[in-house]
């Protein structure tokens, strides 16, 4: 029998970051939320693991598209990647910036949201899409949810709870 051979256990330390043995511990336990964060997006630029969540926006509502926007870029942990106006600028820009969770407005002129959904979602399965609504209309929910998206929200709703449902699908 062949000997097993020795695993190698990973020490680095990055920004206040522990990496060991493949788990990722912050070694200063009293950091407060923002000092984590600001540690993660450092720890982020200086190896491949990316802990930013890339967030794409498809609105034909100007305020609110830069609205959302802003949201994003000054939630920590988040980075608004692109924002687009229609259906037919969504399909070519989200592939080339790759984010992790779109906001996509149900109701579009030219295609709809929810057939963007599922043309992105052939192309990119992994990607996890929350549609934006005005109205509760569950026949157009479930129609986002047969094409692919992972949820709803209300356009209403505050920004906590835009956040948490963007966590929530992060999180599975």
């Amino acid at each position: 029998t062949k000997p097993k051979p020795d695993r190698q256990r990973i020490n680095t330390t990055f920004v206040g970051f522990r990496i060991s043995g493949g788990s990722l511990k912050c070694p200063r336990p009293g950091a407060n939320t923002r000092q984590k964060d600001d540690m993660a997006a450092q720890l982020a630029e200086h190896t491949s693991v990316d802990l930013m969540t890339k967030v794409a926006i498809v609105e034909d509502n100007a305020t609110l598209r830069k609205y959302l926007a802003q949201l994003i870029g000054n939630t920590p942990g988040h980075k608004c990647v692109c924002a687009c106006e229609s259906a037919e600028q969504a399909i070519l820009e989200i592939p080339k910036h790759r984010p992790n969770v779109v906001l996509m407005d149900i109701h579009l002129p030219g295609e709809s949201g929810i057939a963007c959904t599922a043309r992105l979602r052939e192309t990119m399965p992994e990607l996890q899409v929350i549609m934006l609504t005005v109205y509760k209309d569950i026949k157009m929910i479930f129609q986002a949810l047969k094409a692919g998206a992972c949820g709803y929200v209300l356009k209403r709703a505050d920004e906590a709870e835009i956040l948490e449902a963007i966590a929530e699908v992060r999180s599975g």
